[in-house]
């Protein structure tokens, strides 16, 4: 990963908290074929994930708020995956009630 891609999560983060979804949709698609995209939507992800089960989410930008960002761009599955498979069990309350049930996502 490049130096220069890992803070993308960071301003997609804050186009979303500050700005407005649609503007963080702008940058995340004029990036989205990037090999970094799919690791910053993972990382994202994790970010509003890690300040929520914490009890400090940043508003604007919970889990649910993230996950329907993610939802429209074509690495949402692979993103939420490796995601969950890299946090504590604990946690997957936070990621399914928004982001569907495991089984539900494998069908689609």
């Amino acid at each position: 990963i490049s130096a220069r891609a890992q803070p993308v999560h960071l301003v997609l983060a804050h186009v979303l908290a500050v700005h407005s979804r649609e503007d963080a949709l702008r940058a995340a698609r004029a990036s989205a074929a990037s090999p970094e995209a799919l690791y910053a939507a993972e990382l994202l992800l994790f970010l509003a994930l890690s300040r929520e089960s914490a009890k400090d989410p940043i508003p604007g930008l919970r889990v649910a708020d993230v996950l329907s960002f993610l939802r429209v761009l074509p690495h949402y599955h692979e993103a939420l995956a490796r995601c969950a498979r890299k946090v504590e069990l604990t946690d997957w309350k936070y990621l399914f009630p928004a982001g569907n049930s495991p089984q539900r996502l494998l069908r689609e």
